[in-house]
């Protein structure tokens, strides 16, 4: 038996049984054998769960996310840049961007079944961006324990066949610059606000609350974790504000 087999036989072999329970459900959902538990722990809590009396100095996966995003931006860099040798800078900024946005790591979230293990106390966790944030987190986490090389294999191995290039090539979510495009054809002036203190909805904590005006109009407005989300997602519901008003035409 190799050393680091051993290793995990006998961690396994003389550990509690709670934690023979986590090891084995980090196996299944992973796919490989963690090392340091207390990582992936942290990746599985968000920081609603400290909300409740008896949880609030329990570590949760912020700083985790914050290291996954930085992983995962590396590895998604060189992937595009080698995948697409002749685009431009600004192609490569838009297809990584479209990987990385809370939509399609919400998803990818989803179809890896972090919900089912995802500590929160989140109203409609499945519809909830912390959903993303744990793909960031648990990448993070495997880092961490594992390593950049075992990290970066286990996100162009086991991450990227969840999207479709393809499709991806078809989409634009930069939302501002749609309503940017659209606000200029008709020389119209745009501008946002957006309150770090805005309004928070119950069971969640999202904190900034976006605002979009045209002509000093307000338009549409929208919550998010950060302020460039609020705003990407303040525009989306501008273009549909003004795609129904205009019977889908703009």
């Amino acid at each position: 038996m190799r050393p680091l087999r051993l290793r995990y036989h006998t961690k396994l072999l003389f550990c509690k049984k709670t934690e023979k329970e986590f090891f084995a459900q980090m196996y299944k959902l992973l796919g490989f054998m963690p090392i340091h538990t207390q990582y992936y722990r942290k990746a599985l809590t968000h920081r609603s769960i400290t909300a409740r009396p008896k949880m609030r100095n329990t570590p949760h996966n912020e700083r985790l996310e914050f290291l996954g995003d930085s992983v995962l931006d590396t590895v998604l860099a060189e992937y595009l840049f080698r995948k697409y040798p002749d685009k431009p800078e600004g192609y490569l900024s838009k297809m990584k961007s479209k990987i990385v946005n809370r939509k399609s790591l919400n998803k990818l979230g989803l179809e890896l079944g972090l919900q089912k293990h995802l500590r929160a106390n989140l109203v409609r966790l499945s519809q909830n961006d912390a959903i993303g944030n744990t793909v960031e987190a648990l990448i993070g986490a495997i880092y961490l324990d594992k390593g950049f090389d075992f990290t970066k294999a286990y996100i162009l191995e086991v991450l990227m066949p969840h999207f479709s290039f393809e499709e991806l090539e078809h989409i634009d979510t930069n939302y501002k610059s749609q309503l940017l495009e659209y606000t200029q054809k008709y020389k119209l002036k745009l501008s946002f606000t957006t309150d770090a203190n805005g309004v928070v909805r119950p069971g969640n904590d999202e904190n900034f609350f976006a605002k979009v005006f045209i002509d000093d109009v307000e338009i549409a407005h929208a919550h998010s974790f950060s302020k460039k989300d609020a705003e990407q997602r303040a525009a989306k519901i501008a273009i549909e504000v003004i795609g129904d008003a205009m019977g889908g035409r703009k």
